[in-house]
């Protein structure tokens, strides 16, 4: 889209969700993601996300894009390390991406108060299922575009993602990061074990350096022939 919309402009598009919650997808997203979708897309990423809930957090879309690739999306609430088990998840599956896009819901004000007041365990897990809480939440958009090696059996493919990233990401809703990434790791060994790929040019790394400075990141530079 070239203007940003409004309650109003979308509403035709997602008439089920309240305008709040409208308000809240206009307000912390960014300016690039209007950019980037259609407003039918924006209407069905706010349906979508509107409908996420601990039960189902999470819901993944694909479709054949006009050059004959596929576009995967994957609408979740946010968790530490979605995005590996994403990737990875979408890797086990053979899917191999070409590029992608990913957008994330900005800290709301009222979350980040709620952070600074020290909970007990038994209120944070009652404050999970709290309307308000999950109306807060951060949410990502994340959009994928790729292929898979039989892209006329997509609603097969899209099963099995769908039912994985279930998985995986019920355990990140359970706090379990490392059972989530070894449950990833057993699907991406598995999928290599029974996959014949075509042997093509490898870059063998001569360096390898981690730069940690960057607060929110870690920085991957790798030299090689």
């Amino acid at each position: 889209m070239t203007e940003k919309p409004t309650i109003q402009t979308l509403k035709p598009f997602c008439r089920d969700v309240e305008d709040n919650f409208i308000a809240m997808h206009l307000k912390r997203l960014s300016d690039r993601y209007f950019e980037w979708f259609s407003i039918e897309e924006i209407g069905n990423h706010i349906r979508v996300l509107a409908s996420l809930s601990i039960e189902n957090p999470v819901y993944v879309q694909a479709k054949k894009a006009k050059d004959e690739r596929i576009c995967c999306t994957v609408l979740s609430f946010n968790y530490v390390s979605l995005f590996a088990v994403i990737t990875g998840t979408l890797a086990s599956a053979g899917f191999n991406i070409h590029d992608g896009n990913i957008f994330t819901y900005s800290v709301s004000k009222s979350t980040a108060k709620k952070n600074q007041k020290l909970l007990s365990r038994s209120e944070l897990e009652k404050s999970r299922y709290s309307p308000d809480v999950i109306l807060e939440r951060r949410k990502v958009v994340d959009c994928f575009n790729g292929d898979i090696n039989d892209p006329d059996n997509l609603e097969s493919w899209l099963e099995l993602i769908q039912s994985h990233l279930s998985d995986a990401v019920a355990l990140l809703e359970d706090g379990k990061i490392e059972k989530s990434r070894q449950l990833v790791h057993e699907w991406v060994i598995q999928n290599l074990s029974t996959s014949n790929y075509p042997s093509e040019p490898m870059l063998y790394p001569m360096q390898m350096d981690f730069d940690n400075s960057h607060p929110a990141m870690t920085l991957l530079k790798v030299k090689s022939e």
